[in-house]
């Protein structure tokens, strides 16, 4: 990641001017901090005070010392600066203000002189002009405002002064109530500023100041404070104040990808084998930066098979708010029509004249698979990924639906469907989805069928009894029958399933009575209930698990839910691109990794971790302030790669590490917010 860097350039035209009269801007200098309760009063007072002026009349800036809390955010971040400030005034409490450098007050028994100072010197005769010529922001994260100093007299003694400031204060409002404004940042080449003593009368001379962003400030939270002041005297003989630049690069997100397979045979929106599928990547421009121009993307994916017979297409110009997808130029992919189904990654690189790039990865079924697995989980659980990489764990392909899918749509082209319905309480199982299983299955398909309250529901006795030769049994086994076994005389004999320690939706797990024809698979250890049962029949096959699939964990070398998934299938003589189980010791990781993607990332980013063993996990975010911004995981997770998404749109621009705690190891993954 390159770090971004904030470049500004200061121009002091060489040139000779005859004498001028310029107008002053007043500095105005305000030492402060979070926790200092009388800073709230004074502030606002000079606040609302300062509100009859504009920022060209009067400039504002904000100094953050250590007392009476070192934990003030602005000091954290640069303490020698904002100390080495109140020491070049001599103050020894806040809060502090300075006008011009030599106008000071401390307490609000002297504001009206510190007033009568600052309306006596705005606009009044300077010898220093300094005069802003422009500033922007580009893409490698530069900085750059561009300055003009003239001077009447000579300079000697005289230091310019260039401080990054913010416009608005990103951590919300303080302790002591103040919602900050203009805050120092940080000053270059120091708190010292640079000698202008070289500069004569009507002399000018050229500078150039590099800075760093700041995490959690957008791109336009930036400004600046130019002064040049006396160094002996403290006066400050011309202030100029900058709020914003222009951002030069867009910063897109992409809203959705299509595979437009409508003059195909067989068109449903997804590639198959011996189709050639349009694809159309919909991408839209941030409403805060620049329109896009000469935007082009190229398409790549993972699989050699594939063909991509126009892997370049232009886009219109997106101005800023606005989407705009490839159709009149989309990608062009060939699939061969021997091609076995799978799901292939992949990725769009866009490309923009002012030297922005992006990439957006998508993973795409192709082919249509044999077995869907059905998300009926409650929304709030929001379980759609865990499931959807319990089926890239196992190795089985399949499609993911959720359960109104199931029921609007055809599902008799699957062979096989594995219903998961966790821990929902509240209409498990509706008429609509029971009605949908039972057609299913009298078409002689098979179920998996998984969630700890179905039995308990009102309406699935039936079902359970005429298609699973269940009965259900108990609404609550107990919390501590978190272990389960394979039941000896059954097909998983040496199975141990743990259902903790994984994701944790276990809330009341059920069991369950085996009626005739069906074969117990496991029971919970030590209680004995019997915990799965299945039936191998002549013209349908069911599995019926109650308890939750998800939240079998693999702690300490028991069977995964993928091992628990595929070995169900296959007990059901279920047809599978995958005919060995899944092996957890040849998949698992051989060391504890972390990354985010995509990086930089706009509002959501998916962050990805490797465990070669079951650990403790404590995965969060922190910004440059060692300041945890989000918690991400914590607990025992199993072994092998695992993913979460973080939602960072409420979160501002700038650089974040992800931190993770494994055990006894740790990593740290820098990443960077734009919006």
């Amino acid at each position: 990641m390159k770090m971004r860097i904030l470049s500004v350039l200061v121009l002091i035209l060489a040139l000779t001017v005859g004498a001028q009269a310029y107008e002053r801007t007043v500095l105005v200098e305000y030492f402060s901090n979070t926790a200092c309760g009388p800073c709230g009063t004074y502030y606002y007072e000079v606040d609302n005070f300062l509100a009859q002026y504009t920022r060209e009349e009067a400039a504002f800036m904000v100094y953050h010392v250590n007392w009476p809390s070192a934990g003030d955010w602005y000091y954290v971040a640069n303490p020698n600066e904002n100390m080495a400030r109140r020491s070049y005034y001599g103050l020894n409490s806040v809060p502090w203000f300075a006008a011009d450098g030599t106008y000071t007050t401390q307490g609000q028994y002297t504001f009206s002189y510190l007033f009568s100072t600052i309306a006596a010197r705005v606009g009044q005769y300077t010898p220093v002009e300094i005069v802003f010529d422009g500033g922007y922001y580009n893409f490698q994260g530069e900085l750059t405002a561009d300055i003009t100093i003239n001077s009447d007299v000579a300079l000697d003694g005289c230091r310019l002064q260039v401080a990054l400031i913010d416009l608005t204060c990103p951590y919300g409002t303080a302790s002591n109530g103040i919602d900050y404004v203009y805050n120092m940042l940080d000053m270059n080449p120091s708190s010292s500023g640079t000698d202008l003593s070289s500069i004569g009368a009507g002399g000018s001379e050229s500078f150039s100041f590099q800075f760093e962003t700041w995490a959690d400030h957008e791109p336009d939270n930036y400004g600046f404070v130019f002064f040049v002041q006396d160094n002996a005297t403290k006066e400050v003989h011309q202030a100029l104040q900058v709020e914003g630049v222009d951002i030069l690069f867009p910063l897109l997100t992409m809203v959705n990808y299509e595979f437009d397979d409508a003059d195909q045979a067989m068109p449903n929106g997804r590639p198959d084998p011996g189709e050639t599928v349009d694809v159309l990547v919909t991408v839209e421009n941030n409403e805060a930066f620049l329109s896009t121009a000469n935007l082009t993307a190229t398409l790549t994916c993972d699989n050699d098979d594939i063909i991509i017979s126009h892997d370049q297409s232009t886009y219109p110009d997106i101005f800023p708010g606005t989407m705009m997808s490839n159709a009149a130029d989309p990608f062009v992919i060939e699939v061969p029509e021997m091609f076995e189904t799978q799901y292939v990654l992949f990725n769009a690189r866009f490309t923009d004249g002012s030297g922005y790039e992006a990439d957006f990865e998508f993973l795409q079924l192709v082919g249509q698979p044999e077995v869907a697995l059905i998300d009926d989980s409650p929304a709030d659980e929001d379980l759609y990924q865990v499931y959807f990489d319990l089926m890239l764990e196992s190795g089985v392909v399949m499609d993911v639906l959720t359960g109104t899918e199931a029921v609007t749509t055809d599902i008799s082209s699957y062979d096989v469907l594995v219903w998961n319905t966790s821990n929902a309480t509240d209409d498990v199982l509706n008429a609509l989805e029971i009605n949908a299983i039972s057609t299913f299955l009298d078409a002689g398909g098979k179920v998996l069928l998984s969630g700890e309250n179905i039995g308990e529901f009102a309406g699935t006795e039936d079902l359970l009894a005429d298609y699973f030769m269940a009965e259900h049994e108990l609404d609550f086994v107990g919390q501590s029958y978190v272990l389960l076994v394979g039941v000896a005389e059954g097909p998983f004999p040496n199975a141990e399933l743990i259902i903790s320690g994984g994701v944790n939706t276990t809330e009341e797990q059920s069991s369950v009575t085996p009626l005739a024809g069906a074969e117990s698979l496991f029971a919970y250890y030590s209680a004995g209930n019997i915990a799965g049962v299945g039936y191998n029949g002549v013209s349908f096959s069911t599995i019926y698990l109650p308890f939750n699939l998800e939240a079998v964990s693999g702690v300490n070398d028991s069977w995964r839910a993928a091992d628990v998934l595929w070995s169900c299938l296959h007990w059901m003589g279920a047809t599978t691109s995958v005919e060995d189980a899944p092996a957890a010791e040849a998949a698992l990781p051989q060391n504890v990794a972390l990354s985010g993607y995509p990086n930089p990332f706009n509002a959501a980013m998916t962050v990805s971790y490797t465990l070669p063993t079951a650990a403790e996990v404590e995965l969060s975010v922190i910004n440059l302030l060692g300041q945890t911004v989000a918690e991400l995981s914590s607990g025992q997770v199993a072994a092998g790669v695992h993913e979460v998404t973080w939602d960072a749109s409420a979160l501002s621009s700038g650089v974040y590490f992800l931190n993770l705690r494994a055990g006894d190891d740790m990593r740290m993954e820098k990443v960077m917010l734009l919006k």
